[in-house]
């Protein structure tokens, strides 16, 4: 079965690179729209949809990155970007839409049972109307930077830029800024620490992080 889906399977993607991996029961919708960089590790039972009405590429996921057992990527009219050598663990799920994308730095590391949403949020000011029926609010992406290091069950909300190199404890939700190398933890998520020498740093102020090019 691996060697029938790694012949078989390439040519539904819109790029496929080298010495990408397939395991089994994996779940794909609009591949088409879905771009792999060269040995890319998708583990078993993972699910990839990348449902978009315009982007050319909906999920672009750059080379070395491994995504292990059902891990869901998911778009929904917005855009996931991943760069090179991301770990993403296993059950984790990484969802956005509304034009809210997500984009995560090389090098970064995702514990098991995270989750990283962009939009998603509902209005709910109509008492008389359904909250599924009034639709859902504009709101920014998210961006996660090079080098961070996420725990186990971490929750990254929309409207958040995490800084390089920071770390997010085991359990934390975060949702706003991040500096460079601090680390957080807690619900929701405050300055427990940081990485640079003497522990100053913690908070910073607000910078882009850098992102590898789009399509």
């Amino acid at each position: 079965g691996l060697v029938l889906r790694t012949l078989l399977w390439p040519p539904l993607f819109a790029g496929c690179g080298r010495g990408v991996m397939f395991g089994s029961g994996i779940t794909l919708r609009h591949p088409g729209r879905i771009r792999l960089g060269d040995r890319v590790v998708v583990a078993e039972n993972c699910i990839l949809d990348g449902r978009h009405d315009t982007a050319a590429i909906a999920i672009d996921i750059g080379p070395g990155c491994i995504l292990a057992d059902n891990v869901m990527l998911q778009c929904k009219g917005a855009r996931i970007r991943i760069g090179a050598d991301v770990g993403i663990g296993p059950g984790s799920l990484v969802q956005t839409t509304a034009g809210a994308d997500i984009r995560i730095g090389d090098d970064a590391l995702i514990g098991p049972r995270c989750t990283v949403i962009g939009a998603g949020n509902y209005n709910t000011d109509r008492l008389d109307v359904p909250i599924r029926l009034q639709g859902l609010r504009s709101q920014p992406g998210v961006e996660i930077g090079p080098d961070v290091w996420m725990g186990c069950n971490v929750t990254v909300l929309t409207d958040s830029r995490i800084g390089r190199g920071a770390v997010l404890a085991a359990g934390a939700v975060v949702r706003g800024e991040v500096a460079a190398h601090a680390v957080m933890g807690g619900v929701p998520a405050r300055p427990i620490g940081s990485r640079l020498p003497g522990g100053a740093g913690a908070a910073g102020p607000r910078r882009p992080v850098p992102a590898r090019g789009d399509a």
